[in-house]
């Protein structure tokens, strides 16, 4: 147990000691939420304006109104003369609203400059409303009666917990779970194949065999996944802290301070007893996360030292990466059907099978899983990955040793069952 530490140790140590390391794990939180408030800044700080000349051919049509980016001009209805002045007139676009508007229900506009999707939406929307004001008035329907019946519905859903109490559920938890299974997928990808990588540079760099004359194979390839998971869970940590601290200072910086003080005014007149809050369920995602991220991480990262033992160079491992990356891909494919429909029997098996639980089970998590199983999925998890690592290892005590042979698989299945 002492080697294993030991090996640990000098894994997690020689990662966290780089500077890349250190300079990744600072500048991407910043990186990504500077490009995010960026965005953001520039979409509100956008004062361009867009001029559209009208040609209105309906007669009695309501006006399109003016907004502040947005200017319509009417009093011209030579549509062709529009046309040919529009790359040098002061206009972006010209709107044509033909006379058959009310039966076609469609217009047409011709650009002088692109408008962007949401300026054409913006156009769509208003023009919309108006036709449609237009319509009733023309049907004797006063638009103000329509619109006072006219109701969009909130569906609240209602489940109910173990003791028989009904709990609102949001929307927000399906979502969070979509969330929490793409960083799965993420992290178990990227920190399984840095197992993978490890091997390989230390086996072609022949520093292997020192290595392998002081501790048995299974203590250095155990001490080498469980070094990497921390400097996995160090820089996860580290990033979810920077990632508030960045937001704190990217919001204070491209927010006003009038908007700022209006914030703090609706986030104090809150009362969190609305949102249903459920911190005891919040609680138990976190460990579900926790869990099926080091399951998952376990559970790979001995499949991938398995194949980085196997070959000499990264070139040769991908006839070898392919099927291990198999149920990864087909997991991060069916996370949406997940979400969309939880209980369907393909979802519920990937959900329970533990190549692809790890990530299928967090779609699911936040909808109410039956508690047979999760346990299943749990249990199956904790044993495929002790199963797995008793593979690994048989493959990694031989396969670590192995130079100058092109591996193939029928070999390996003599590695494992070699005694």
């Amino acid at each position: 147990m002492n080697k294993i530490f030991l090996i640990m140790r000098r894994e997690y140590l020689s990662r966290v000691m780089k500077k890349t390391f250190w300079i990744w794990t600072f500048i991407l939180p910043f990186l990504i939420t500077g490009s995010i408030s960026g965005l953001v800044w520039m979409l509100k700080t956008n004062d361009s304006k867009i001029y559209i000349q009208v040609i209105d051919e309906t007669n009695g049509i309501k006006q399109l109104e003016n907004t502040e980016t947005m200017f319509f001009e009417y009093g011209s209805n030579n549509l062709e003369e529009a046309k040919n002045n529009l790359t040098h007139a002061p206009y972006d676009a010209v709107l044509h609203l033909s006379s058959d508007l009310v039966d076609a229900d469609a217009a047409k506009i011709y650009l002088n400059n692109s408008l962007g999707v949401f300026a054409l939406e913006s156009i769509k929307n208003q023009l919309g409303t108006v036709l449609e004001e237009y319509k009733l008035s023309k049907s004797k329907i006063d638009p103000q009666v329509y619109y006072s019946i006219w109701s969009k519905i909130k569906l609240e859903e209602i489940s109910f917990s173990d003791e028989g109490e009904e709990v609102s559920k949001a929307v927000t938890d399906a979502f969070l779970g979509i969330a929490m299974a793409l960083i799965m997928f993420l992290f178990v990808v990227l920190y399984s194949v840095q197992v993978m990588r490890g091997i390989i540079e230390e086996k072609a760099s022949r520093i292997i065999e020192v290595i392998i004359s002081s501790v048995k194979p299974f203590q250095f390839m155990s001490g080498k996944i469980l070094g990497i998971a921390l400097v996995g869970i160090t820089q996860f940590a580290l990033w979810t802290i920077l990632m508030f601290i960045a937001s704190a200072i990217f919001q204070t910086a491209t927010i006003n301070p009038a908007e700022m003080q209006e914030a703090q005014k609706v986030v104090a007149e809150l009362n969190l007893a609305e949102f249903n809050l459920d911190f005891g369920h919040l609680a138990f995602l976190g460990c579900m996360f926790i869990f099926y991220f080091l399951g998952g991480y376990l559970l790979y990262s001995a499949l991938f030292a398995a194949v980085g033992s196997m070959i000499e160079t990264e070139a040769e491992s991908q006839q070898f990466m392919l099927p291990v990356m198999l149920p990864l891909i087909i997991s991060y494919l069916t996370m949406m059907s997940g979400f969309e429909n939880p209980n369907s029997p393909i979802i519920k098996w990937m959900s329970i099978f533990p190549l692809t639980s790890p990530i299928v089970m967090m779609t699911r998590i936040t909808q109410d899983v039956p508690i047979i199983e999760l346990i299943s999925s749990i249990c199956l998890l904790v044993l495929a990955v002790l199963g797995t690592t008793w593979l690994a290892a048989k493959i990694f005590r031989v396969g670590i040793l192995m130079y100058g042979k092109k591996v193939t698989y029928g070999e390996v299945w003599k590695w494992i069952k070699y005694r």
